[in-house]
């Protein structure tokens, strides 16, 4: 149980971050902190693992005031993910999720076995990613990491600190606006007055998604283009309004009509943009699990699970002979 008992922060100069904070949070509970940048909300984060001590009051875990915890164990039986992800950049993405374990002594091979899992658990290939480091990583997929490294040693606390908040940092505004609205009414239609307002939210314009090709507006309604609806002679290079959505649903397109030997041309010509195109397409997959749309997320699974040979394809450049893939779920 962690307990805040009156706790305040005041830090020099007079400024007070955390003013006479009473809290209780017991085992087992997940807590939310809302409020606007800089009420305090990190800052009551890092009291409970001691990055930030507290001015006055008490704050306890387990009935214990943290400044009398001892603090490397305090700290190694937390697991806690950074607003900056913090990745240390000369290690490898499975040296940064083994750390903890390392640390507190586990076996060589219990820490690669649970490094494989947690990056599977966060949608990422441990055979493509588990040797990388961190500046190959577009922010979202650091920001995976981060939270499977905050997993590794099956902490008896997690501390996130807006770590959500940051997962559509690497798309662009027409496709935040299409996840989101694809969250809300999939590939169905829904009023325009509702899509406008979710457009200027998100820093874009339905004229402007209409022209990129996102999207469909007649009679009041809106709707996303369904992958099928795309045209086939469709060319990154030459799209002047280019979107990880459209990376996405072409991929798809592709990979359902010509296989994974054409997908994997088109991966090739996406470059960069292919990781940040299977970032997409993982909360796709996602939100179809969640919201029961089968058809969907058949089509999402599927290019997940190609990924790992569409890129081996992609980076030995070779055209092969397109094979129409039979898709399973």
């Amino acid at each position: 149980m962690i307990r805040f008992d009156q706790a305040s922060k005041i830090f020099p100069g007079g400024v007070q971050a955390v003013r006479e904070l009473c809290l209780e949070v017991k085992k087992g509970e997940t807590l939310v902190l809302l409020g606007s940048s800089g009420c305090g909300k990190t800052t009551t984060l890092k009291m409970i693992n001691r990055l930030i001590e507290p001015t006055s009051g008490a704050v306890t875990v387990d009935g214990t005031n943290v400044l009398d915890h001892d603090l490397v164990r305090l700290r190694r039986s937390m697991g806690y993910v950074f607003q900056d992800i913090g990745l240390f950049p000369h290690l490898s993405i499975r040296q940064n999720i083994e750390l903890v374990p390392r640390l507190l002594g586990w076996p060589a091979e219990r820490r690669r076995r649970r490094a494989d899992e947690l990056l599977e658990l966060v949608g990422l290939d441990p055979d493509d990613f588990s040797e990388r480091y961190p500046d190959e990583l577009s922010g979202g997929q650091q920001q995976r990491v981060g939270v499977a490294r905050a997993l590794a040693a099956r902490p008896y606390l997690l501390l996130l600190d807006e770590v959500l908040a940051e997962q559509e940092g690497d798309f662009d505004p027409d496709s935040r606006w299409a996840l989101a609205w694809f969250e809300q009414s999939g590939f169905g239609e829904g009023d325009y007055g509702v899509a406008e307002v979710l457009s200027k939210a998100k820093d874009t314009s339905i004229a402007g998604m209409m022209e990129s090709g996102l999207l469909v507006s007649k009679k009041g309604k809106v709707r996303l283009l369904r992958p099928k609806e795309l045209p086939a002679d469709w060319d990154p290079a030459a799209d002047k309004r280019l979107t990880v959505w459209e990376m996405v649903h072409h991929l798809v397109r592709v990979l359902e009509s010509d296989g994974e030997g054409k997908a994997a041309e088109l991966a090739a010509k996406l470059g960069a943009g292919a990781e940040t195109a299977r970032e997409l397409c993982y909360r796709l997959y996602t939100i179809c699990e969640r919201k029961k749309r089968a058809a969907e997320a058949l089509s999402y699974n599927a290019l997940v699970q190609s990924w790992p040979e569409i890129t081996r394809l992609a980076r030995k450049g070779v055209k092969y002979e397109a094979k129409p893939r039979e898709l399973e779920f």
